[in-house]
């Protein structure tokens, strides 16, 4: 075959750049691909959320992590320098809320009629666990006289998996 011919099955290996862990207030991580090796390239990131833009000498910078404080949906731009190529990427990217963090109070000794436990956070899913096993997946749990003991423990959660949760335990 002639010399010009390419194999299209192969993964692109041109510049571009992933991402990793989109939870507010959790670094999330960002992997660059190179211009063209072995020339160090020069990577410039602006992360969309008016931070400044972090630049680093020639071959550093290739993979970086930042923290977004609030949930949303940035454009991430990521300027790639040689000697040889000037190329900017951009990609919008989604952070997704982490829960607050959970305050249970623990659970009184004494004997009452109805204690109900609240995870006291808003999320778009939620997971109760008595003693390590599933109890309920409400905001809310009831517990009756002398049939509630054990240990207790939440999970509010957001995202399509639940990636982004915060825990409390009682």
């Amino acid at each position: 075959l002639p010399n010009f011919v390419q194999n299209f099955t192969e993964p692109s290996t041109g510049p571009g750049f992933t991402y990793a862990d989109t939870c507010s207030n959790q670094a999330t991580n960002f992997q660059a691909s190179p211009l063209c090796d072995p020339i160090k390239d020069t990577y410039t990131w602006n992360f969309g959320d008016g931070s400044a833009p972090m630049t680093g000498m020639p071959g550093q910078n290739q993979q970086v992590q930042h923290t977004y404080r609030m949930p949303g949906t940035y454009s991430v731009s990521l300027r790639l320098q040689n000697k040889c190529k000037d190329t900017t990427i951009t990609q919008r990217i989604t952070i997704i809320a982490t829960p607050d963090p959970i305050k249970l109070r623990n659970i009184p000794d004494t004997c009452v009629p109805v204690l109900v436990l609240d995870a006291g956070v808003e999320a778009e899913q939620y997971l109760w666990l008595r003693d390590g096993r599933p109890l309920a997946r409400t905001k809310t749990i009831t517990l009756q006289p002398n049939g509630g003991s054990g240990t207790y423990q939440v999970f509010a959660a957001n995202g399509i998996e639940g990636q982004c949760f915060s825990t409390g335990r009682a």
